[in-house]
């Protein structure tokens, strides 16, 4: 099973939790990160998993995945954050 962590928890992140919690894919969502923590809170609370409050700390974790679901603007940080881990 593949454990991901999504950066921005809007409707992209909103429609990948869901197809997990259907059984859709076989992944667990593990840790989540968003600028406005409330909505990293929300899909947290859904799933168990940890709400990060950074783009670093998130990357850090043991994930097999990360996957951008914010803005085009964040694509660039978000990547290279994440392969320089």
């Amino acid at each position: 099973m593949l454990r991901i962590g999504l950066v921005g928890c809007g409707a992209i992140a909103t429609s990948i939790v869901n197809a997990q919690l259907k059984g859709i894919i076989n992944s667990k969502v593990v840790a989540l990160y968003d600028r406005h923590m409330e909505k990293a809170e929300k899909l947290g609370e859904l799933v168990g998993a940890q709400v990060c409050h950074s783009i670093e700390e998130l990357v850090s974790k043991d994930l097999d995945l990360v996957i951008e679901c914010a803005s085009i603007q964040a694509v660039e940080e978000v990547a290279t954050k994440a392969l320089e881990n």
